[in-house]
């Protein structure tokens, strides 16, 4: 009898842009959401290259769910 191989597929992390993150933190505007960003509690971003910025959607919801708390 053969053994069926499962194929585990790994979730590709999922990218945020600051606009998608201002909304996740309730419309915030782009003056506070560069306050926070410079903040050392903020995550770092995983791509920055030409003035733009992208988050790991994983750690932003982490950062919002520790701000919340």
């Amino acid at each position: 009898m053969r053994e069926a191989k499962m194929k585990v597929e790994k979730k590709r992390p999922q990218w945020l842009n600051s606009r998608q993150i201002r909304r996740m933190l309730g419309n915030i505007s782009r003056q506070y959401f560069w306050q926070l960003k410079v903040r050392k509690n903020f995550p770092d971003p995983v791509y920055s290259e030409d003035g733009i910025e992208l988050w790991e959607e994983e750690k932003i919801k982490e950062y919002i769910k520790k701000r919340n708390n």
